[in-house]
């Protein structure tokens, strides 16, 4: 049994999709570029913000800056106006809490960022860790949010599982050596969890609990 489970915050607890479209969107139109439907942001998204500025702006890469300014202005006020858990997740933490295990967020969204949304969408919630993307560590898929994590929480890599949406947080628990869980209700398909390697692929976060051996 694991006791310690890492979860990615955007496509993984909440739906932040239309927050993070949103707030490109309205920076380009102030940029006078063209702006992009929101289901092309699922594949924008998953490696920072600064990443997905760069995907946005398209062949205007010098105004990745700009982009990331304007964004960072506006979303800073506008984080949470429709991001929310997605079905069945506050369950499935309240589950894992009460038999003593315990959860952590590890995300590319900045980290102040991460701790609000955190704090403001699960008050009920009691993580155990929350990080993440600040300036002294690589964002993932480099393993160091997952080391920094065990190392703070005591526990051990075969003790740990990561729950992620995308190819990059199935590499990162890979990295880190650890296993991991894809799921299918955020931002990408099976295809891309199977091709990354994920251990196990669910459908619905009640799975988490069978997994880990509860």
């Amino acid at each position: 049994m694991y006791r310690l489970v890492i979860f990615d915050l955007d496509g993984t607890l909440v739906n932040s999709l239309e927050d993070l479209g949103t707030a490109i969107n309205i920076s380009l139109e102030k940029m006078g570029l063209p702006t992009h439907n929101m289901e092309r942001f699922k594949y924008f998204v998953g490696n920072g913000i600064k990443k997905l500025c760069e995907r946005s702006v398209g062949e205007h890469q010098d105004r990745v800056e700009e982009l990331y300014r304007l964004f960072s202005e506006y979303y800073g006020s506008h984080y949470a106006v429709y991001t929310k858990p997605y079905p069945n997740i506050e369950e499935a933490l309240k589950t894992l809490k009460d038999k003593n295990i315990k959860i952590a967020v590890a995300s590319n969204k900045s980290e102040n960022f991460a701790v609000q949304i955190v704090h403001e969408l699960f008050p009920t919630i009691s993580f155990d860790c929350i990080k993440g993307q600040v300036e002294h560590r690589d964002k993932k898929p480099s393993p160091d949010i997952i080391f920094e994590t065990m190392q703070e929480l005591e526990v051990s890599k075969e003790d740990t599982i990561m729950v992620g949406d995308t190819n990059v947080d199935i590499a990162t628990g890979k990295n880190a050596g650890i296993k991991t869980i894809g799921c299918l209700w955020g931002f990408r398909d099976y295809n891309e969890l199977s091709k990354a390697g994920a251990n196990y692929i669910i459908k619905n976060p009640n799975e988490i609990i069978s997994y880990i051996g509860l």
